[in-house]
């Protein structure tokens, strides 16, 4: 038998099981996130395509815009970052869409890695637990996140959510208090953790917020580690201020145009989405709970000291659950937008079973199991209960939103074919495959992607920007075949007002059920062609008031 700092018994036995299942847990985890892959690879969000369209016009020479030669421009990307990543891929020939899935990928199985860090840190430092058991803790964690089936949907949708995870995680973990011995160490740590910070509203610009709180709340609780933290907040402020003004000079707006579409301001627009996910992760909480009784209890010595990182991580986390509460709802499409405090939410209520563990251990010691009893039990349930969220999140992603975009893309590619590589324009609202598939110059009428429509919202700006922009076609979303008169959207016309702007209604495109796209023609033009290559390819259902 081994003792360790006075109050938890280790056997020989205990810690051989302890690698042994450790090493099992790490396996599962890969076996899991492989399988998850594949189920989910087909997932592609429609939103990705527009940072595609970003990417491609970048690599193209005409910059980081919707549509070339545009000015003012217009920002509908949340991380022009990302889209500078993905312009590598048609300069090099490679396939946008695989580079984006391969690079969600790696980033959400080395964020599991630096979460299984940053757990086995703080294990061994702010408990008495021994290694081993602190690296079985940390391979639970790695498990748990990496099998959880909306971390890898949302891996492969496309989009920056997995890097925006990634980089919050590594803030994180440079910000970990560690015993530097020279001032030197502490000056480049601080830089490190500074530049880290920098990168985390780079790929989400609202996770800024998490960002100043934890660099904040930081100076105020890690005394011994405020110059490292006076360093990281004044090369966030440096860099981050470059950053800013250079897009401020691109773009010329504050932030960027999704913010303005999305933003709920003071109302509790977002509460819906977010109690779905905290519902989702509910049985988490109570180990931040945990956490946080401990940060705040009677500890004393280095132990003290270093329980004091906590609160860097907890009041960000709260702060930024309440930010998303404003947000609409369609922010929280399968949790993406909470995949970053995911990363915090995980972290901490694994390591907040290290101290429940530890507190039960120290008060009925004779009563408590063995820790790779208790963890396998726990992996156990964390497994049942990613299991049990499959099906929900395969639903989501594949069987209902896939099997929709399959449709889009055919819907997509045979417009482009129609169109003969003629320089048409069309006015939308889901701009996100029909754009990037065809090229046609492209006014968003949802508004992510063209300023007058994001800053006012109302449908006059609607109607005032096809008037100006004179597009081809209009394409307006309806619950039902040449329904007119059911039209939905954000753009919030009506088919008097696109007759009015003088567009003619020539019929139905099909994508799924409840959702058609109603496709109106400029009635100053002919279209005869285009729209017969549209019905001979089953693609459009002619208006019967339509005469070709």
């Amino acid at each position: 038998m081994m003792k360790i700092n006075n109050n938890a018994i280790i056997s020989h036995h205990e810690l051989v099981i302890s690698k042994i299942i450790a090493v099992a847990w790490a396996l599962i985890a890969l076996a899991a996130f492989s399988f998850l892959a594949m189920r989910f690879w087909p997932y592609t969000m429609d939103d990705s395509y527009i940072t595609y369209r970003y990417s491609s016009n970048l690599a193209s020479g005409h910059g980081l815009v919707f549509n070339p030669n545009e000015f003012p421009r217009a920002e509908g990307i949340m991380s022009p970052l990302y889209a500078i990543i993905l312009s590598i891929a048609p300069l090099t020939g490679m396939d946008i869409v695989l580079l984006s899935k391969w690079l969600g990928l790696f980033a959400a199985f080395t964020t599991g890695g630096v979460i299984s860090v940053l757990i086995y840190r703080m294990a061994t430092t702010m408990t008495h637990l021994h290694p081993t058991l602190a690296a079985l803790l940390s391979c639970t964690g790695f498990a748990y996140y990496l099998s959880d089936p909306y971390v890898v949907g949302n891996a492969v949708c496309g989009m920056e959510t997995a890097l925006s995870s990634l980089s919050l995680s590594l803030f994180l973990l440079s910000l970990f208090p560690s015993p530097n011995t020279t001032l030197r160490t502490k000056y480049v740590r601080g830089l490190l953790t500074g530049f880290m910070a920098v990168l985390v509203p780079m790929f989400r610009p609202e996770m800024g917020l998490f960002v100043v709180a934890a660099l904040g709340f930081a100076y105020l609780v890690c005394i011994e580690n405020r110059s490292h933290i006076m360093v990281s907040a004044l090369t966030f402020t440096l860099v981050g201020l470059v950053y800013y003004s250079l897009r401020f000079a691109y773009y010329g707006l504050p932030f960027p145009l999704p913010f303005y579409v999305k933003q709920g301001g003071l109302s509790l627009s977002g509460i819906g989405p977010l109690k779905e996910y905290l519902k989702h992760e509910a049985h988490l909480f109570p180990m931040v709970l945990v956490c946080l009784c401990f940060a705040l209890g009677p500890n004393s010595g280095p132990i003290r000291r270093k329980s004091l990182f906590l609160i860097p991580l907890i009041i960000p986390l709260a702060a930024q659950v309440a930010y998303f509460a404003t947000i609409h709802h369609i922010m929280g499409f399968g949790f993406r937008y909470m995949q970053p405090i995911h990363v915090v939410l995980v972290t901490l209520s694994f390591f907040g079973l290290a101290l429940f563990y530890q507190m039960a251990r120290q008060i009925k010691p004779v009563l408590v199991l063995s820790l790779p009893v208790c963890f396998s039990g726990l992996v156990c349930l964390c497994l049942m209960l990613n299991i049990r969220a499959y099906r929900p999140a395969h639903q989501l992603f594949i069987d209902w939103y896939t099997t929709m975009t399959v449709r889009g893309d055919e819907r997509a590619q045979k417009i482009r074919d129609a169109a003969g590589g003629a320089p048409m324009s069309i006015a939308i609202n889901d701009c996100g495959r029909i754009p990037y598939c065809t090229g046609f110059r492209t006014i968003d009428l949802a508004g992510l992607n063209n300023r007058a429509i994001a800053l006012h919202g109302k449908s006059q700006a609607s109607k005032e920007e096809i008037r100006k922009g004179d597009p081809d076609f209009v394409v307006l979303v309806s619950s039902e075949p040449h329904g007119q008169e059911s039209l939905k959207g954000w753009e919030r016309l009506t088919n008097a007002d696109v007759i009015e702007l003088g567009y003619l209604y020539a019929g139905t495109m099909d994508v799924a059920p409840n959702y058609y796209l109603l496709l109106y023609v400029n009635a100053s033009r002919s279209y005869d062609e285009f729209l017969q290559s549209l019905i001979s390819s089953n693609v459009l259902d002619l208006s019967t008031d339509y005469a070709l």
